[in-house]
């Protein structure tokens, strides 16, 4: 996972499939976001991690 991370941190791909990798299973716009802060909170930047509307999640509530 740190290997895909330090990736992801440089990047905008990476995170971008990390990211809908990790939220795959989201039923709830909330989690989505829990699953957003946490790869921004490891480095990811925060313009590499595209909203849920972004990856396609539109229907979130």
């Amino acid at each position: 996972m740190e290997a895909v991370l330090n990736l992801a941190r440089r990047d905008r791909g990476t995170a971008r499939r990390l990211l809908h990798f990790l939220t795959l299973g989201c039923r709830t716009l909330n989690r989505f976001e829990e699953e957003r802060a946490y790869l921004f909170g490891a480095g990811v930047p925060a313009e590499f991690l595209p909203s849920a509307r972004e990856l396609g999640h539109d229907d979130l509530t």
